[in-house]
């Protein structure tokens, strides 16, 4: 994982760590609600907020 000028990508590796890298074609991500999923690491990257403190709302 790299972190650079408030993003975050998946960065470049060897195809033994990931055979498709559809991840890393992800490129780049920065807003919030975006993410990055690679299956075969079973990691998901995920951008979250927390700008009025509340993750959801229910009714």
């Amino acid at each position: 994982l790299e972190a650079k000028d408030g993003a975050v990508r998946l960065a470049p590796t060897s195809a033994h760590y990931c055979p498709e890298r559809i991840c890393m074609q992800t490129g780049w991500i920065n807003q919030p609600g975006a993410s990055i999923i690679c299956v075969p690491n079973k990691l998901v990257v995920r951008i979250k907020t927390m700008e009025d403190g509340v993750d959801a709302i229910s009714r």
